[in-house]
């Protein structure tokens, strides 16, 4: 029987010739052929999957590669080329990047962030002059740590006695973080400063100020504490803001007439 040739399963074949002659007895000769099976541009370029999906960080870089599409052709020496189209899904990447014909490099031309936009998609298409397939693309935008924490308020104003019991509660602060990652948005809160006799503790996670020893309000009538909420990602970006602590006189000290004696004349 006979089959068509097919160079992309086997491209050469060796065979041997034998040729008999109508004597008898008969003479034979035999002799060695290599046939070569030349290539025709019968098959297309594929993607290695109907469906391409990257990860893209929102920082990076405009201008900078990001990522490369590419496609196998089973035919010899076929030149590939790409192109993009708007996706039917609507969540379009185009705008956002452009695709190298040639090379299949894909250059960012548009600032990613992921707060406002969590994926793009697009189709893709590779060609090799007379054949054409598609894909689809999806790039999933990554969280960066971009976002400052934020607190509710930029002042907090609390008034305590002054003969309050350690461990009250004095004021609670809160902050939030608009990142996306649960690294980049959970907080920490620390105080900072501001508070020169170490009166005040700050819960780190529920931002909760309470004193730890004994206020004086005849040492330090109002205090200006600074405190941070922190996020997890490392490096960490830091928020800041003020707690101003006035403490309430109560009557916890004697008159005191100063330097004794003191020696008064009366006329």
């Amino acid at each position: 029987g006979s089959a068509a040739l097919d160079r992309e399963t086997t491209d050469r074949y060796a065979l041997i010739l034998r040729a008999t002659d109508s004597r008898n007895p008969a003479f034979t000769g035999t002799a060695q052929l290599e046939l070569t099976v030349l290539d025709v541009n019968d098959n297309p370029p594929l993607f290695a999957a109907t469906l391409l999906v990257y990860n893209v960080s929102e920082s990076a870089l405009v201008n900078s590669v990001i990522f490369s599409l590419s496609a196998t052709d089973s035919d010899v020496g076929n030149a590939l080329f790409y192109n993009v189209s708007d996706s039917p899904t609507g969540d379009s990447a185009l705008g956002y990047f452009s695709v190298s014909p040639a090379t299949g490099d894909v250059t960012l031309t548009r600032q990613l962030d992921r707060e406002t936009r969590s994926q793009l998609t697009a189709s893709v298409w590779v060609t090799d002059g007379v054949f054409t397939s598609n894909a689809s693309l999806r790039v999933n935008i990554m969280d960066h740590n971009d976002v400052m924490p934020r607190f509710s308020r930029p002042r907090y104003n609390a008034t305590v006695s002054e003969d309050v019991a350690v461990g009250t509660s004095i004021v609670t602060v809160s902050a939030t973080d608009g990142d996306v990652d649960v690294r980049h948005r959970t907080l920490r809160y620390r105080l900072l400063g501001g508070d020169p006799y170490g009166w005040f503790a700050m819960n780190a996670t529920s931002g909760v100020l309470t004193n730890v020893q004994a206020l004086d309000r005849e040492a330090l009538d109002v205090v200006n504490l600074t405190v941070a909420a922190v996020n997890l990602a490392s490096p960490n970006l830091t928020g800041v803001a003020t707690v101003a602590v006035s403490l309430d006189d109560v009557n916890d000290s004697p008159p005191d007439f100063g330097p004794s004696p003191r020696v008064v004349a009366i006329a």
